[in-house]
Protein backbone atom coordinates (compact mmCIF):
# COMPACT_ATOMS: atom_id res chain seq x y z
CA UNK A 1 0.00 0.00 0.00
CA UNK A 2 1.25 3.58 -0.68
CA UNK A 3 1.39 5.90 2.19
CA UNK A 4 2.02 8.85 0.12
CA UNK A 5 -0.16 11.24 -1.89
CA UNK A 6 -1.10 9.19 -5.39
CA UNK A 7 0.13 11.48 -8.53
CA UNK A 8 -4.05 11.96 -9.23
CA UNK A 9 -5.24 12.93 -6.23
CA UNK A 10 -2.44 15.87 -6.55
CA UNK A 11 -4.08 16.63 -10.11
CA UNK A 12 -7.73 16.65 -8.67
CA UNK A 13 -6.60 18.86 -5.67
CA UNK A 14 -5.40 21.31 -8.43
CA UNK A 15 -8.21 20.66 -10.14
CA UNK A 16 -10.27 21.83 -7.06
CA UNK A 17 -8.41 25.32 -6.11
CA UNK A 18 -9.02 26.27 -9.62
CA UNK A 19 -12.65 24.95 -9.56
CA UNK A 20 -12.51 27.48 -6.18
CA UNK A 21 -11.44 30.39 -7.67
CA UNK A 22 -13.42 30.53 -11.31
CA UNK A 23 -16.36 30.10 -8.85
CA UNK A 24 -14.95 32.57 -6.26
CA UNK A 25 -14.39 35.23 -9.35
CA UNK A 26 -18.09 34.45 -10.70
CA UNK A 27 -19.69 34.98 -7.67
CA UNK A 28 -17.70 38.11 -6.68
CA UNK A 29 -17.67 39.72 -9.82
CA UNK A 30 -21.96 39.38 -10.64
CA UNK A 31 -22.59 40.62 -7.00
CA UNK A 32 -21.73 43.38 -4.64
CA UNK A 33 -24.27 41.96 -2.08
CA UNK A 34 -21.25 39.07 -1.88
CA UNK A 35 -18.81 41.18 -0.30
CA UNK A 36 -21.34 42.02 2.94
CA UNK A 37 -20.87 38.25 4.00
CA UNK A 38 -18.84 36.40 6.65
CA UNK A 39 -16.61 33.92 7.04
CA UNK A 40 -17.35 31.13 9.47
CA UNK A 41 -14.41 28.03 9.94
CA UNK A 42 -14.01 24.65 11.90
CA UNK A 43 -11.86 22.50 12.83
CA UNK A 44 -11.46 19.42 14.40
CA UNK A 45 -9.66 16.31 15.21
CA UNK A 46 -9.74 12.74 16.42
CA UNK A 47 -7.11 9.82 18.07
CA UNK A 48 -8.16 6.65 17.76
CA UNK A 49 -6.52 3.09 18.75
CA UNK A 50 -7.49 0.10 16.66
CA UNK A 51 -6.68 -3.65 17.03
CA UNK A 52 -7.69 -5.45 13.65
CA UNK A 53 -7.50 -9.20 14.45
CA UNK A 54 -7.09 -9.82 10.49
CA UNK A 55 -5.49 -6.76 8.53
CA UNK A 56 -5.17 -8.67 5.38
CA UNK A 57 -8.58 -10.54 5.27
CA UNK A 58 -6.33 -13.88 4.87
CA UNK A 59 -8.51 -17.21 5.62
CA UNK A 60 -5.12 -18.79 6.21
CA UNK A 61 -2.66 -16.55 7.12
CA UNK A 62 -4.54 -14.53 9.57
CA UNK A 63 -2.00 -11.00 10.80
CA UNK A 64 -3.14 -9.16 13.69
CA UNK A 65 -1.76 -5.51 14.49
CA UNK A 66 -2.52 -2.03 16.26
CA UNK A 67 -3.73 0.69 14.10
CA UNK A 68 -3.24 4.06 15.45
CA UNK A 69 -5.53 6.76 13.93
CA UNK A 70 -5.42 9.86 13.16
CA UNK A 71 -8.17 12.61 11.60
CA UNK A 72 -8.07 16.14 11.16
CA UNK A 73 -10.94 18.01 9.82
CA UNK A 74 -10.83 21.25 8.71
CA UNK A 75 -13.91 23.38 6.86
CA UNK A 76 -14.36 26.92 5.68
CA UNK A 77 -17.85 28.48 4.53
CA UNK A 78 -18.65 32.00 3.15
CA UNK A 79 -22.24 32.98 3.61
CA UNK A 80 -23.96 35.92 2.41
CA UNK A 81 -27.71 36.65 1.63
CA UNK A 82 -28.01 34.84 -1.93
CA UNK A 83 -24.69 33.24 -1.31
CA UNK A 84 -23.48 29.81 0.38
CA UNK A 85 -19.84 28.43 0.09
CA UNK A 86 -18.39 25.68 2.02
CA UNK A 87 -15.36 23.71 1.73
CA UNK A 88 -14.26 20.93 3.89
CA UNK A 89 -11.30 18.24 3.73
CA UNK A 90 -10.03 15.69 6.27
CA UNK A 91 -7.57 13.14 5.79
CA UNK A 92 -7.19 10.16 7.71
CA UNK A 93 -3.76 8.71 8.65
CA UNK A 94 -3.41 5.53 9.85
CA UNK A 95 0.27 4.16 11.68
CA UNK A 96 0.35 0.30 12.13
CA UNK A 97 2.37 -0.94 15.29
CA UNK A 98 3.94 -4.23 13.83
CA UNK A 99 3.54 -3.47 9.65
CA UNK A 100 4.78 0.00 9.04
CA UNK A 101 4.58 -0.73 5.37
CA UNK A 102 0.78 -0.72 5.36
CA UNK A 103 0.42 2.50 6.59
CA UNK A 104 -2.43 4.12 5.01
CA UNK A 105 -3.88 8.00 4.08
CA UNK A 106 -6.98 8.57 3.20
CA UNK A 107 -8.45 11.36 1.79
CA UNK A 108 -12.01 13.18 1.56
CA UNK A 109 -12.98 16.57 0.45
CA UNK A 110 -15.74 18.20 -0.83
CA UNK A 111 -16.44 22.40 -1.99
CA UNK A 112 -19.87 23.13 -2.69
CA UNK A 113 -21.22 26.65 -4.04
CA UNK A 114 -25.02 27.84 -4.73
CA UNK A 115 -25.45 31.69 -5.55
CA UNK A 116 -28.48 33.68 -6.64
CA UNK A 117 -26.43 35.72 -9.39
CA UNK A 118 -30.14 37.40 -9.96
CA UNK A 119 -33.04 37.20 -8.64
CA UNK A 120 -34.05 34.73 -11.67
CA UNK A 121 -30.70 32.64 -12.49
CA UNK A 122 -28.81 31.18 -9.85
CA UNK A 123 -25.22 28.90 -10.12
CA UNK A 124 -24.37 25.46 -7.97
CA UNK A 125 -21.12 24.35 -7.63
CA UNK A 126 -20.10 21.00 -6.55
CA UNK A 127 -17.08 18.74 -6.21
CA UNK A 128 -16.23 15.85 -3.68
CA UNK A 129 -13.04 13.56 -3.53
CA UNK A 130 -12.40 10.11 -2.02
CA UNK A 131 -9.44 8.37 -1.92
CA UNK A 132 -9.64 4.36 -0.49
CA UNK A 133 -6.96 2.72 0.42
CA UNK A 134 -6.93 -1.03 -0.58
CA UNK A 135 -8.94 -3.86 1.87
CA UNK A 136 -9.89 -0.61 3.82
CA UNK A 137 -12.72 -2.57 5.39
CA UNK A 138 -13.11 -0.56 8.82
CA UNK A 139 -13.40 2.71 6.62
CA UNK A 140 -15.63 1.21 4.10
CA UNK A 141 -18.32 -0.56 6.42
CA UNK A 142 -21.79 0.50 5.78
CA UNK A 143 -20.34 3.64 4.07
CA UNK A 144 -23.41 4.58 1.39
CA UNK A 145 -23.84 0.61 1.82
CA UNK A 146 -20.60 0.26 -0.47
CA UNK A 147 -23.19 -1.40 -2.48
CA UNK A 148 -21.79 -3.33 -5.15
CA UNK A 149 -18.34 -2.21 -5.16
CA UNK A 150 -15.93 -4.97 -6.38
CA UNK A 151 -12.81 -2.80 -5.96
CA UNK A 152 -11.74 -3.00 -2.59
CA UNK A 153 -8.72 -4.68 -2.91
CA UNK A 154 -6.71 -1.74 -4.85
CA UNK A 155 -6.49 1.95 -4.02
CA UNK A 156 -9.17 3.81 -5.25
CA UNK A 157 -9.79 7.51 -6.62
CA UNK A 158 -13.08 8.77 -7.59
CA UNK A 159 -13.74 12.38 -7.91
CA UNK A 160 -16.83 14.18 -9.09
CA UNK A 161 -17.37 17.68 -10.45
CA UNK A 162 -20.90 19.39 -11.24
CA UNK A 163 -22.14 22.59 -12.36
CA UNK A 164 -25.38 23.83 -13.20
CA UNK A 165 -27.31 27.42 -13.82
CA UNK A 166 -30.76 27.59 -13.93
CA UNK A 167 -32.48 30.69 -15.14
CA UNK A 168 -36.64 31.98 -14.55
CA UNK A 169 -37.98 32.60 -17.71
CA UNK A 170 -41.28 32.87 -16.32
CA UNK A 171 -43.22 32.40 -13.33
CA UNK A 172 -43.84 29.04 -13.59
CA UNK A 173 -41.04 27.59 -16.13
CA UNK A 174 -37.51 27.55 -15.68
CA UNK A 175 -34.19 26.81 -18.19
CA UNK A 176 -31.16 24.66 -16.94
CA UNK A 177 -27.85 23.73 -17.99
CA UNK A 178 -25.05 21.40 -16.56
CA UNK A 179 -21.44 20.24 -17.24
CA UNK A 180 -20.17 17.54 -14.87
CA UNK A 181 -17.04 15.16 -15.05
CA UNK A 182 -16.37 12.28 -13.39
CA UNK A 183 -12.84 10.30 -12.54
CA UNK A 184 -12.48 6.27 -11.29
CA UNK A 185 -8.69 5.85 -11.10
CA UNK A 186 -7.34 2.38 -9.67
CA UNK A 187 -3.98 1.28 -8.72
CA UNK A 188 -4.02 -2.25 -9.71
CA UNK A 189 -3.79 -3.04 -13.22
CA UNK A 190 -6.83 -5.54 -13.47
CA UNK A 191 -9.24 -2.67 -12.36
CA UNK A 192 -10.13 -0.48 -15.32
CA UNK A 193 -9.85 3.59 -15.45
CA UNK A 194 -12.31 5.83 -16.86
CA UNK A 195 -13.40 9.42 -16.97
CA UNK A 196 -16.75 10.72 -17.92
CA UNK A 197 -18.08 14.41 -19.27
CA UNK A 198 -21.10 15.21 -19.21
CA UNK A 199 -23.34 18.12 -20.99
CA UNK A 200 -27.05 18.79 -20.27
CA UNK A 201 -30.17 21.02 -21.17
CA UNK A 202 -33.30 20.80 -19.34
CA UNK A 203 -36.51 22.51 -18.56
CA UNK A 204 -38.73 22.65 -15.69
CA UNK A 205 -41.91 23.53 -15.39
CA UNK A 206 -44.67 24.14 -12.58
CA UNK A 207 -48.42 23.08 -14.22
CA UNK A 208 -50.16 23.05 -10.50
CA UNK A 209 -49.51 23.50 -7.20
CA UNK A 210 -48.87 19.65 -7.24
CA UNK A 211 -47.06 18.59 -10.12
CA UNK A 212 -43.68 19.50 -12.15
CA UNK A 213 -43.41 18.30 -15.29
CA UNK A 214 -39.56 18.41 -16.17
CA UNK A 215 -37.81 17.50 -19.62
CA UNK A 216 -33.50 16.85 -20.58
CA UNK A 217 -31.26 16.22 -23.12
CA UNK A 218 -27.95 15.17 -22.09
CA UNK A 219 -24.46 14.34 -23.92
CA UNK A 220 -21.96 11.96 -22.13
CA UNK A 221 -18.63 10.99 -23.32
CA UNK A 222 -16.85 7.85 -21.46
CA UNK A 223 -12.90 7.35 -21.48
CA UNK A 224 -11.55 4.31 -20.82
CA UNK A 225 -7.90 3.55 -20.07
CA UNK A 226 -7.08 0.75 -22.68
CA UNK A 227 -4.66 -1.49 -20.61
CA UNK A 228 -3.87 -4.69 -22.11
CA UNK A 229 -3.34 -6.76 -18.95
CA UNK A 230 -6.87 -6.41 -18.38
CA UNK A 231 -8.02 -8.58 -21.64
CA UNK A 232 -6.48 -11.99 -20.28
CA UNK A 233 -7.06 -11.23 -16.41
CA UNK A 234 -9.13 -14.53 -15.10
CA UNK A 235 -11.43 -12.42 -12.84
CA UNK A 236 -12.30 -10.39 -16.09
CA UNK A 237 -13.54 -13.26 -19.16
CA UNK A 238 -14.43 -11.69 -22.10
CA UNK A 239 -13.11 -8.24 -21.61
CA UNK A 240 -11.60 -6.98 -25.49
CA UNK A 241 -9.88 -3.94 -23.99
CA UNK A 242 -10.71 0.24 -24.54
CA UNK A 243 -14.04 0.69 -25.29
CA UNK A 244 -14.74 4.60 -25.78
CA UNK A 245 -18.68 5.51 -25.68
CA UNK A 246 -20.63 8.12 -26.60
CA UNK A 247 -24.14 8.52 -25.07
CA UNK A 248 -27.18 11.01 -25.74
CA UNK A 249 -30.09 10.36 -23.50
CA UNK A 250 -33.19 12.10 -23.74
CA UNK A 251 -35.70 12.26 -20.80
CA UNK A 252 -39.02 13.15 -19.73
CA UNK A 253 -40.76 13.17 -16.34
CA UNK A 254 -43.50 14.20 -13.61
CA UNK A 255 -43.41 14.58 -9.98
CA UNK A 256 -46.70 14.43 -8.19
CA UNK A 257 -47.50 16.10 -4.35
CA UNK A 258 -50.10 13.98 -3.17
CA UNK A 259 -51.92 15.02 0.04
CA UNK A 260 -50.21 13.84 3.27
CA UNK A 261 -46.36 13.92 2.90
CA UNK A 262 -46.63 11.32 -0.35
CA UNK A 263 -44.48 12.55 -3.10
CA UNK A 264 -44.29 10.38 -6.51
CA UNK A 265 -41.50 11.29 -9.14
CA UNK A 266 -41.08 9.63 -12.49
CA UNK A 267 -39.27 9.31 -15.49
CA UNK A 268 -38.47 7.46 -18.55
CA UNK A 269 -36.37 8.21 -21.96
CA UNK A 270 -34.30 7.16 -24.36
CA UNK A 271 -30.16 5.82 -24.50
CA UNK A 272 -28.56 6.13 -27.86
CA UNK A 273 -25.59 4.13 -27.24
CA UNK A 274 -22.38 4.56 -29.48
CA UNK A 275 -19.64 2.17 -28.16
CA UNK A 276 -16.08 2.09 -30.15
CA UNK A 277 -15.51 -1.09 -31.92
CA UNK A 278 -19.35 -2.13 -31.65
CA UNK A 279 -22.54 -1.23 -33.59
CA UNK A 280 -24.65 1.64 -32.51
CA UNK A 281 -27.80 0.52 -30.26
CA UNK A 282 -30.94 2.08 -28.20
CA UNK A 283 -31.69 1.37 -25.18
CA UNK A 284 -33.98 2.94 -22.48
CA UNK A 285 -33.60 4.52 -19.21
CA UNK A 286 -36.21 5.41 -16.56
CA UNK A 287 -36.84 6.01 -13.07
CA UNK A 288 -39.86 6.22 -10.25
CA UNK A 289 -39.79 7.21 -7.22
CA UNK A 290 -42.55 7.11 -3.88
CA UNK A 291 -41.56 8.57 -0.79
CA UNK A 292 -43.94 9.11 2.31
CA UNK A 293 -43.44 11.23 5.43
CA UNK A 294 -44.98 10.20 8.42
CA UNK A 295 -44.86 12.10 11.61
CA UNK A 296 -42.41 9.27 13.34
CA UNK A 297 -40.48 8.28 10.21
CA UNK A 298 -40.19 7.68 6.51
CA UNK A 299 -40.60 5.15 3.63
CA UNK A 300 -38.69 5.26 0.40
CA UNK A 301 -39.16 2.70 -2.85
CA UNK A 302 -37.09 4.00 -6.05
CA UNK A 303 -36.13 2.31 -9.03
CA UNK A 304 -33.31 3.68 -11.52
CA UNK A 305 -31.93 2.36 -15.17
CA UNK A 306 -29.71 4.34 -16.89
CA UNK A 307 -26.12 4.02 -18.56
CA UNK A 308 -22.68 4.37 -16.93
CA UNK A 309 -19.43 2.88 -16.72
CA UNK A 310 -18.48 -0.84 -15.29
CA UNK A 311 -16.58 1.09 -11.71
CA UNK A 312 -13.81 -0.61 -12.71
CA UNK A 313 -14.97 -3.72 -14.10
CA UNK A 314 -14.65 -2.39 -18.10
CA UNK A 315 -16.67 -0.94 -20.77
CA UNK A 316 -20.31 0.49 -20.51
CA UNK A 317 -22.87 -0.62 -18.64
CA UNK A 318 -26.98 -0.39 -18.17
CA UNK A 319 -27.24 -0.66 -14.91
CA UNK A 320 -30.65 -1.47 -12.86
CA UNK A 321 -31.37 -0.54 -9.13
CA UNK A 322 -34.36 -1.26 -7.10
CA UNK A 323 -34.34 0.60 -3.95
CA UNK A 324 -36.32 0.26 -0.22
CA UNK A 325 -35.44 2.60 2.33
CA UNK A 326 -37.10 3.35 6.07
CA UNK A 327 -36.87 4.95 8.88
CA UNK A 328 -39.19 4.62 12.37
CA UNK A 329 -38.58 6.57 15.39
CA UNK A 330 -39.96 3.60 17.65
CA UNK A 331 -39.77 5.86 21.25
CA UNK A 332 -38.17 9.51 21.26
CA UNK A 333 -35.14 8.45 22.42
CA UNK A 334 -34.78 5.04 20.26
CA UNK A 335 -35.27 5.10 16.15
CA UNK A 336 -34.50 1.94 13.67
CA UNK A 337 -33.66 2.28 9.39
CA UNK A 338 -33.74 -0.52 7.15
CA UNK A 339 -32.75 -0.31 3.40
CA UNK A 340 -32.87 -3.26 1.02
CA UNK A 341 -31.60 -2.64 -2.34
CA UNK A 342 -31.00 -5.24 -5.41
CA UNK A 343 -28.85 -3.99 -8.32
CA UNK A 344 -27.85 -5.88 -11.96
CA UNK A 345 -25.12 -4.52 -14.80
CA UNK A 346 -25.80 -5.79 -18.32
CA UNK A 347 -22.59 -5.20 -20.08
CA UNK A 348 -23.31 -3.04 -23.67
CA UNK A 349 -21.26 -4.89 -25.91
CA UNK A 350 -22.25 -7.94 -25.00
CA UNK A 351 -18.98 -10.06 -24.97
CA UNK A 352 -18.94 -9.04 -21.05
CA UNK A 353 -20.68 -11.25 -18.27
CA UNK A 354 -23.21 -9.70 -16.08
CA UNK A 355 -23.38 -8.92 -12.56
CA UNK A 356 -26.01 -9.21 -9.69
CA UNK A 357 -26.10 -8.00 -6.37
CA UNK A 358 -28.44 -7.45 -3.63
CA UNK A 359 -28.61 -6.87 0.29
CA UNK A 360 -29.87 -5.79 3.57
CA UNK A 361 -28.72 -2.92 5.59
CA UNK A 362 -30.50 -2.78 9.37
CA UNK A 363 -29.47 -0.52 12.18
CA UNK A 364 -30.90 0.96 15.67
CA UNK A 365 -29.82 4.15 17.52
CA UNK A 366 -30.65 4.87 20.91
CA UNK A 367 -30.35 7.94 23.48
CA UNK A 368 -29.46 6.31 26.71
CA UNK A 369 -28.63 9.59 28.90
CA UNK A 370 -28.26 13.11 27.62
CA UNK A 371 -24.65 12.34 27.28
CA UNK A 372 -24.55 8.61 26.49
CA UNK A 373 -25.91 7.30 23.12
CA UNK A 374 -25.86 3.98 21.05
CA UNK A 375 -25.72 1.95 18.02
CA UNK A 376 -26.09 -1.08 16.36
CA UNK A 377 -26.04 -1.76 12.84
CA UNK A 378 -25.89 -4.78 10.48
CA UNK A 379 -25.40 -6.06 6.91
CA UNK A 380 -25.75 -8.40 4.67
CA UNK A 381 -23.89 -7.98 0.41
CA UNK A 382 -24.90 -11.25 -1.98
CA UNK A 383 -22.60 -10.26 -5.45
CA UNK A 384 -22.58 -12.84 -8.13
CA UNK A 385 -19.40 -13.69 -9.44
CA UNK A 386 -20.28 -13.77 -13.47
CA UNK A 387 -17.68 -11.51 -14.27
CA UNK A 388 -15.54 -11.77 -11.40
CA UNK A 389 -14.51 -15.16 -10.05
CA UNK A 390 -16.05 -18.69 -9.86
CA UNK A 391 -18.35 -18.47 -6.85
CA UNK A 392 -20.93 -15.98 -5.52
CA UNK A 393 -19.59 -13.77 -2.91
CA UNK A 394 -21.70 -13.15 0.87
CA UNK A 395 -20.62 -10.80 3.08
CA UNK A 396 -21.62 -9.87 6.38
CA UNK A 397 -20.88 -6.81 8.60
CA UNK A 398 -21.88 -5.91 12.35
CA UNK A 399 -20.75 -3.12 14.13
CA UNK A 400 -21.70 -1.72 17.83
CA UNK A 401 -20.77 1.50 19.07
CA UNK A 402 -21.52 4.07 22.15
CA UNK A 403 -20.31 7.61 22.07
CA UNK A 404 -19.87 9.40 25.19
CA UNK A 405 -20.46 13.55 24.98
CA UNK A 406 -17.85 14.79 27.56
CA UNK A 407 -17.62 18.32 26.88
CA UNK A 408 -19.62 20.29 24.02
CA UNK A 409 -16.53 20.43 21.89
CA UNK A 410 -15.36 17.12 23.06
CA UNK A 411 -16.19 13.20 22.98
CA UNK A 412 -15.07 9.93 23.23
CA UNK A 413 -16.12 6.85 21.66
CA UNK A 414 -15.64 2.84 21.48
CA UNK A 415 -17.46 0.64 19.09
CA UNK A 416 -16.74 -3.49 17.86
CA UNK A 417 -16.87 -4.39 14.11
CA UNK A 418 -17.57 -7.51 12.58
CA UNK A 419 -16.71 -8.59 9.12
CA UNK A 420 -16.80 -12.12 7.03
CA UNK A 421 -16.43 -12.93 3.75
CA UNK A 422 -17.26 -16.33 2.06
CA UNK A 423 -14.57 -17.90 0.13
CA UNK A 424 -15.31 -18.04 -3.92
CA UNK A 425 -14.81 -21.60 -4.55
CA UNK A 426 -15.34 -24.43 -2.59
CA UNK A 427 -11.09 -24.51 -2.35
CA UNK A 428 -11.13 -21.58 -0.44
CA UNK A 429 -12.33 -21.20 3.04
CA UNK A 430 -14.23 -17.80 4.48
CA UNK A 431 -12.55 -15.44 6.35
CA UNK A 432 -13.50 -13.09 9.20
CA UNK A 433 -12.01 -9.50 10.32
CA UNK A 434 -12.76 -8.45 14.00
CA UNK A 435 -12.15 -4.64 15.01
CA UNK A 436 -12.26 -2.85 18.04
CA UNK A 437 -11.36 0.67 18.10
CA UNK A 438 -11.01 3.31 21.15
CA UNK A 439 -11.12 6.99 20.09
CA UNK A 440 -11.54 11.04 20.91
CA UNK A 441 -12.79 13.95 19.02
CA UNK A 442 -12.28 17.23 19.67
CA UNK A 443 -14.03 20.42 18.10
CA UNK A 444 -11.76 22.87 18.16
CA UNK A 445 -13.67 25.87 16.77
Amino acid sequence: MNAGIPRNIKNVILALFITIFIAGAIVFLSTREAWAGEFEFGFSTSLAEKYDDNIYLDEHDEEDDFITSFTPAVSIAYLTENTNLSLNYHPEFEFYADNSDENDTNHSGAFNLNSQLTPRLNLTVTDSLVFTPAQDTAGEELRDHRRGSRSNDSDQLNNFFNTALSYQIFHATSIRAGFSYSLEDYEESEYQDSDEYSYELGMDHRLTGNDTIFCSYRYRRMFYEDDKSLRSYQRRPGYGGENDTDVQSISIGETHQFPRGLVLTVSAGLEFIDEENEDSETDWSGSAGLAKTFRTGSLGLSFDRSVSTGEGGGGTVVRNSLDLTGRKDFTRHTGGSLTTFFSTEESTSGDETDNEDWGLIMGIDHQISRRLSSALSGSFIRQNSDGWGEGDTDSYRARANVNYLIRPNCSAYCSYSYYQQNGRDSTEEDYEDNIVTLGIKITWF
